[in-house]
């Protein structure tokens, strides 16, 4: 069942206090007008770096710099070995490509590009490629806040960006609570051939007497992630999911895509194109997750509002021809989801493993849900499972106005005494 995903392999590496943090940066943007730089194959780091002809040839000179507020253009058509590695120092920065189509930057066992303790941050128009090392352990896009708890950095934009060969495509996140990043954009990027997901924020060990989230206002549009098949190595965690936000205080994922994700997932909890844990407030609207799949017999859901997801929703969604169920809503003995939303979506053809999916699956610790206005057809389903599966123990479900349509013999909906709680 779609269980908690703990980002591994991230060093946490010891920070300077929030205030020499926001003295040095503040400092070095009041005594430095900014800059553009540029960066070409023809360049030469010996050279000033602020014009297409003074251009630099590599990112060191880049790395080397305070960016605070600046500007870095990467030639169009040209390959830089990454990282470009980013720092408090570096608040405020643009990385984006210059002249004919999209520079690339290719990861020599590292991320592509690296941000610590950096707010402030756009990254466009690039592709971003993994080797074999960056594919077993580094992000493509890695952005990772060590500041104490409830120090969240705000602003980072990708958009317009191809990540493949990484651990995970976009990784953004935090290791106290309260302490990730806020406002966050997500557009139009392509994370395709990565690991354990295409997109994923995450957080620290969610503690349900006090909740908190490290990331806050994280949206994710026009975005797709296929094909990020997963771990066969790792029998305990999953991977091989799409887009997936974790540890978020409001956020929305809309107009995105997940398909062909997780087949190499052997995991006892599987993964999902499009899903959130430890979460409030996600709206998730207007996607569609395709032949999702499992390596083993968890999940390969469509979408999934997993542990402790709260007060979000499910909404004019497309879902088909998945492993396991289109819609998801999951809750383990020691978590609580509460107060959630499946509307107005369509499944067909989901839940082909069988096992105990159905369509529309609600089960465990879930309180106070609402599966009101969809269409789920599971007659041609491999696996004939139900259009509709509510396992005991949910409490509180809301069950209205639903068209399900299931195999000839099989049972549209399975334990519907459990929705009465």
């Amino acid at each position: 069942m779609g269980g908690t995903h703990r980002l591994a392999g991230l060093a946490l590496i010891s920070a300077l206090g929030a205030s020499a943090l926001v003295t040095t940066t503040t400092a070095a943007a009041a005594a430095e007008p900014a800059h553009t730089y540029y960066v070409s194959a023809t360049g030469n780091d010996a050279l000033a770096g602020t014009s297409p002809a003074a251009a630099w040839r590599t990112l060191r000179p880049v790395n080397s710099h305070a960016l605070a507020g600046d500007t870095v253009l990467l030639r169009g058509g040209s390959t830089f070995d990454g990282p470009l590695d980013l720092d408090h120092e570096d608040s405020g920065v643009t990385i984006d490509s210059f002249g004919t189509g999209r520079a690339r930057i290719a990861a020599r066992g590292t991320a592509a590009v690296m941000g610590y303790d950096v707010s402030a941050v756009t990254v466009r128009n690039l592709d971003l490629v993994g080797d074999v090392s960056a594919y077993a352990s580094k992000g493509g896009v890695s952005l990772y806040n060590d500041r104490p708890a409830g120090q969240r950095l705000r602003g980072v934009t990708i958009t317009n960006v191809a990540v493949n060969g990484f651990k995970n495509g976009v990784e953004i996140g935090g290791a106290n609570p309260g302490a990730g990043f806020a406002d966050v954009l997500i557009s139009h990027v392509k994370a395709t051939g990565n690991r354990d997901a295409g997109v994923i924020t995450y957080g620290p060990a969610f503690d349900a007497s006090s909740p908190t989230y490290a990331n806050a206002d994280v949206k994710v549009v026009h975005t797709t992630a296929n094909r990020n098949l997963g771990n066969p190595a790792d029998a305990a965690h999953n991977s091989g999911n799409g887009i997936v936000l974790g540890s978020v205080d409001g956020g929305s994922i809309t107009r995105s895509t997940a398909r062909g994700n997780g087949s190499h997932c052997t995991a006892p909890e599987g993964p999902a194109g499009i899903w959130t844990y430890d979460s409030r407030g996600i709206r998730i609207a207007y996607n569609s997750a395709t032949g999702n799949r499992t390596g083993g017999t968890a999940d390969g859901d469509g979408f999934d509002l997993d542990q402790n997801v709260s007060d979000s929703s499910l909404v004019h969604n497309t879902s088909s021809n998945n492993d396991g169920a289109g819609y998801l809503v999951y809750a383990g003995p020691a978590s609580a989801t509460e107060h959630n939303v499946v509307r107005a979506n369509t499944s067909s053809g989901d839940a082909r493993n069988g096992h105990w999916y159905g369509g529309i699956t609600l089960a465990g610790n879930v309180r106070v849900v609402s599966v009101i206005g969809n269409t789920v057809d599971t007659s041609m389903s491999p696996s004939h499972a139900p259009a509709l599966t509510i396992k005991r123990g949910v409490v509180g479900a809301k069950i209205k106005a639903n068209r399900l349509r299931s195999a000839r013999g099989q049972r549209a909906v399975v334990n519907p005494s459990a929705r009465r709680g």
